[in-house]
């Protein structure tokens, strides 16, 4: 009877214990081929090997494993190499492992290299004194499954950007959704996004941005004034096309009126007839109307472009006031 109820304890307790659950975000890591300084025997080296790769599959993250000439590994590594590597195969992580012997005494550094900035964002040493290959491969595998689980938690870490604009002031647009004006900071999810920052008579610009994950970044607007020809030019035009115009619609109706009227110049003697009639009069109907129509064509021009640049005025005013300003 004691014997069940262990049992059963037991298997309430089993069944109670909850798995780690996975992190939000399942990163992707590019491993380098283990360096191994001083001298190890190479079937020790393959069976490191195997220990490493088995520590990191503690975690969820998944493991790119390049061939060990992909980049030159040990002291001469290029970490340009390593890091175009991981941009192709879309790794977040380049998770770089050493072991050293001197004599019976070993030494272990593992490090988490962001692959955006090349900065190393985790890592753990640990020396193992008077021990066995076996020994310092246990410990290996221990050390990498610690890695791994930093890993998963940098993972899940969000990132917070720091927006800020030349001038000060501008409205930031994050993904579609108005964060507020900058200077501000604002945690984002890893991942692509792309901003938008505005401000009352300056060049809207747009930036896209890969915020890499537990890697805290900046992003900065230099916003460029915008071209003056909304605010002088286009009203100068307007008026200007409402000046000739109102001139062309004068010259014309002048023109209209002297229409069929005599020349004075040559209404004497034979060029009168006996009705007393100047055979001399002036034609200007055709000219009169063409000036009449182009100076009414200019005339409504220039009326809706001072319209429209006075609207436009109108919309600036309200938007500096309400301190908001998003141009399209």
């Amino acid at each position: 009877m004691v014997s069940w109820s262990i049992a059963l304890l037991i298997a309430g307790v089993a069944t109670n214990v909850k798995a780690p659950e996975p992190p939000a975000v399942v990163p992707t890591v590019l491993v380098q081929p283990l360096a191994i300084v001083g001298e190890v025997a190479p079937a020790w080296q393959t069976e490191f090997r195997t220990r490493l790769h088995d520590g990191l599959r503690r975690g969820a993250a998944r493991l790119v494993l390049p061939a060990s000439d992909a980049c030159e590994s040990g002291e001469g590594a290029d970490d340009s190499c390593w890091t175009s590597l991981a941009t192709q195969r879309d790794a977040a992580f380049i998770i770089a492992a050493r072991v050293s012997r001197s004599d019976r005494d070993y030494f272990i550094r593992l490090e988490v290299v962001s692959a955006a900035s090349g900065q190393i964002v985790a890592s753990t040493e640990q020396p193992c004194e008077l021990c066995g290959l076996a020994e310092v491969g246990r410990l290996l595998e221990d050390i990498a499954g610690t890695i791994a689980a930093r890993v998963d938690a940098l993972a899940s870490a969000r990132t917070v950007v720091l927006f800020t604009s030349a001038p000060a002031g501008a409205l930031v647009k994050l993904d579609g959704e108005v964060l507020g004006t900058m200077p501000l900071s604002h945690e984002v999810n890893a991942g692509p996004h792309q901003a938008e920052a505005a401000l009352a008579d300056h060049v809207t610009q747009t930036r896209s941005f890969r915020a890499e994950p537990g890697v805290d970044q900046t992003l900065r607007f230099e916003l460029a004034p915008r071209p003056t020809t909304d605010r002088t030019v286009l009203p100068a035009i307007g008026w200007a096309s409402l000046g000739v115009g109102v001139a062309a619609v004068g010259a014309g109706g002048f023109l209209l009126a002297i229409h069929n009227k005599p020349v004075s110049s040559n209404c004497s003697g034979e060029n009168v007839n006996a009705a007393g009639v100047c055979k001399f009069q002036r034609d200007t109907r055709a000219g009169g109307i063409s000036l009449v129509a182009g100076g009414a064509v200019a005339v409504i021009a220039g009326v809706a472009i001072a319209i429209v640049a006075r609207k436009h005025h109108r919309g600036r005013v309200a938007a500096r006031r309400s301190g908001l300003t998003v141009r399209f």
